[in-house]
């Protein structure tokens, strides 16, 4: 069944780099249906292996730092060793007289503001001597007074590091209904103070780029998110630089074949990039520009820190009167307070929420996007407080997540949601945890070694766009080939694309190839905001139809049928009537008179008259010895709705790392900086500390796979949701287990020592 549209442009509304914008897009001539829940699917839904997971085992996935070019140089930066300071003197003569050093290039700034802004970069035929000629280069520096905390920067007597002042207003949701009466009409008001860490990103690939300006071509090989974002970011970079310069759209190209992580940190290029393209217009040679893991920890990008203030009114029974937030975040110089209001102002029903949210900038690198951005500090926040509300008022914490249960946005004011499984993940994880076996006390368990259970509620868009195009080529010889400039970023892109294709064509795996990662293919998705999946996987459905109904004529002939009787199933194009009657997929193509057929794939517009998100239930099991403060995961379970899960294997391995990352992100991770010389204390992966597989516990996945109305497939995201619930999940099996209550990311044996102290009266 196909969904007829004109081929027109439309307004519709897209998420961007973790922002919302209007564009417009050119509908598909045709739309496939929906595929029912009950569909039998032959590859659709099942457990393939990555189709790349030989290449990447065997190590010949090539990857931006295996790139080598003949000619290629080593570039280097210098970076400020200052967290905020005037430059007086910038001296290169030594480096420049240095053997082996072709270029070295000072950038044009009159001051620092963090630990690792950099200062200048040089080209050399080693990265020794690149690295020498850095350390050659001597600079005076004029110290200024810093601030590298969020909360000694708000303060009013520190020093102001931003015109304008350190705390800056953020975006703002609209006042809902009438807060006052809200609060007014609470039988129990409930407040706290939450607090979270800087997270660095620290994926296993450093960032980096090799970069190569030729006469007609800037070619660039870097670790991206977004090959095309990269391109238009660098383009628009090199012309500010370069107005002299013919650099048109085309001009610069962008690589990335394969990719070792970004968790966000990817989805627009280093900062670096451009210098290594300066770098190489110098010389005339391509240069290979990587960071290292101090580059790495000081100016790749982090996730910001929150103070966030909450307030919430309830009723004796658990249902919400009131939520009050004034929230605060600081990812460095620029910004830190994005996306710190869903919880508060989307997950449950409530009538009357006010929020205000502030960016307080900081002497340190700046914030980048960090896998569930902003959700992850406000869900930690939200969810904290509703646990404690629960406990006030003697009620079962999951019970009251339930009776204040949104099916609406806008915590239940707003549009109805195209799917939303939530309920069924409550049910399902509770009875894969043992919820009935937690502490109807906290703290009651005997020992020093006692044990606790916690859950939180999490959500997150992931509903895709129809920006993408896909491009589907059936050849003579009976080949398949899917080309779109997305990214597979680590997450099994490649693979689920090419089951959808499998599905439609009746083909295997093996028989489709793909091609991704180019900036110069057919316009493609940033991999971010779990929107890649729900945008690409549509529009290649919609290809693979579109090819095989050029296809179709040339083989109906033979059969004497017109097109429209025609499947293509088992290898086979066949008649639908009579399934007997057809050829092998090889030969049908090669009864083509050209090379082959060209299909385009785009995707529909999500409908208006819903709101899409993915939502999901985080339950944790812990053990917290109270003699040592040390908490131990035992076991947690993940319960998603995601929309039709095209291949478990890859989605429960998503799944896997992310609530690995979670765990840490609420024991272990944080930026610590020293106040008084604003340099970070803990710069390595000796210091900062991530979870290990002797740190990791048992993990339950399960989909409740309902599929969602917006796309052909039934699809939503589910990379950056899994990192959302689990922090707050632990915090709340952290008191339960203990009967104190930590409000502080992470969650540190001294944290906890403390507060039973405080609880003892010592």
């Amino acid at each position: 069944m196909k969904r007829e549209y004109f081929a027109k442009r439309v307004k519709t509304v897209i998420e961007e780099n973790y922002e919302y914008r209007v564009i417009d897009v050119l509908l598909p001539n045709q739309e496939a249906g929906p595929i029912a829940q009950d569909e039998t699917l032959e590859v659709i839904g099942k457990p393939f292996t990555r189709i790349e997971a030989v290449e990447k085992v065997t190590g010949a996935a090539e990857y931006t730092t295996d790139v080598k070019m003949p000619g290629m140089l080593h570039g280097k930066l210098l970076r400020s060793s200052k967290a905020r300071a005037n430059l007086t003197n910038v001296d290169v003569s030594k480096a420049e007289a240095m053997n082996g050093v072709k270029a070295v290039y000072v950038l044009p700034k009159e001051n620092v503001n963090y630990q690792g802004d950099i200062i200048a970069a040089v080209a050399a035929d080693t990265e020794d001597i690149a690295e020498d000629a850095v350390n050659a280069i001597q600079v005076k520096y004029e110290d200024l007074k810093h601030e590298v905390n969020l909360d000694r920067a708000m303060r009013s007597s520190a020093a102001e590091i931003r015109d304008g002042g350190n705390v800056r207003q953020g975006r703002q949701s609209p006042l809902r209904g009438d807060v006052v009466q809200g609060f007014k009409d609470a039988d129990k008001i409930i407040e706290g103070e939450y607090t979270t860490q800087i997270e660095l990103h620290q994926p296993l690939e450093p960032h980096g780029c090799v970069v190569h300006w030729k006469s007609d071509e800037i070619l660039i090989y870097e670790s991206s998110q977004a090959v095309q974002n990269a391109q238009n970011s660098i383009t628009r970079q090199l012309r500010r630089e370069f107005p002299d310069e013919d650099i048109s759209d085309t001009t610069v190209r962008v690589l990335c074949e394969h990719l070792g992580a970004g968790f966000g940190s990817k989805g627009s290029p280093s900062n670096f990039t451009h210098l290594a393209a300066r770098l190489s217009k110098m010389t005339g040679n391509p240069v290979r520009m990587i960071a290292n893991r101090y580059e790495e920890s000081l100016d790749t990008g982090n996730r910001p820190s929150s103070l966030q203030k909450l307030k919430l009114g309830l009723k004796n029974d658990g249902t919400f009167t009131a939520i009050e937030l004034e929230a605060y975040g600081s990812g460095g110089i620029t910004s830190g307070s994005d996306r710190l209001i869903t919880a508060v102002n989307e997950m449950y029903k409530c009538a009357n929420v006010k929020t205000s949210t502030s960016s307080v900038s900081i002497n340190g690198g700046n914030g980048k996007p960090t896998r569930g951005p902003g959700n992850v500090q406000s869900f930690f926040a939200f969810e904290s407080l509703l646990d404690e509300a629960a406990y006030e008022l003697g009620i079962d914490p999951l019970e009251m997540r339930k009776k204040n249960y949104a099916d609406k946005s806008g915590g239940g004011t707003g549009r109805p949601y195209s799917s939303n499984g939530l309920l069924q993940c409550y049910d399902v994880g509770a009875e894969k945890i043992g919820w009935s076996r937690r502490n109807t006390t906290p703290g009651s368990g005997t020992g020093a070694i006692k044990s606790g259970i916690g859950v939180a509620a999490l959500q997150w868009g992931g509903g895709g766009n129809p920006s993408a195009i896909i491009e589907v080529e059936i050849f003579k010889d009976g080949r398949v080939n899917i080309r779109n400039g997305s990214q597979d970023i680590g997450t099994g892109t490649r693979t689920i694309m090419v089951q959808v294709a499998a599905e439609e064509f009746g083909l295997n795996l093996e028989d489709i190839s793909i091609q991704i990662g180019d900036s110069s293919y057919p316009t493609g998705i940033p991999s971010w905001g779990s929107n890649t999946a729900a945008s690409v996987c549509p529009a290649v459905r919609n290809g693979a139809i579109d090819a095989l109904e050029k296809l179709f004529p040339i083989v109906a002939e033979r059969f004497n049928v017109t097109p429209d009787e025609l499947e293509s199933n088992k290898g086979m194009i066949r008649v639908k009537a009579n399934p007997n009657v057809g050829m092998n997929f090889k030969a049908a193509a090669a009864l083509m008179t050209g090379d082959k057929v060209t299909g385009e794939g785009r995707r529909g517009p999500n409908p208006r008259e819903f709101s899409g998100n993915t939502f999901g239930a985080h339950f944790a099991e812990v053990e917290v010895d109270t003699e040592t403060g040390k908490v131990k995961v035992i076991k947690v379970v993940g319960v998603h709705d995601s929309g039709r899960i095209i291949n478990p294997l890859t989605a429960r391995s998503q799944v896997i790392g992310g609530m690995n990352q979670s765990i840490g992100y609420g024991l272990l991770e944080e930026r610590v900086m020293d106040n008084y010389t604003g340099r970070m204390t803990n710069p390595n992966m000796h210091d900062y500390k991530v979870l290990t597989a002797m740190d990791a516990p048992e993990i339950d996945v399960t989909f409740v796979d309902i599929i969602d109305t917006r796309n052909n497939l039934g699809m939503k995201g589910i990379g950056e949701p899994i990192r959302v619930g689990l922090p707050a999940a632990i915090a709340n099996a952290v008191y339960n287990a203990s009967g104190v209550r930590i409000r502080d990311l992470p969650i540190t044996p001294d944290k906890i020592l403390n507060a039973l102290r405080l609880e003892g009266g010592s």
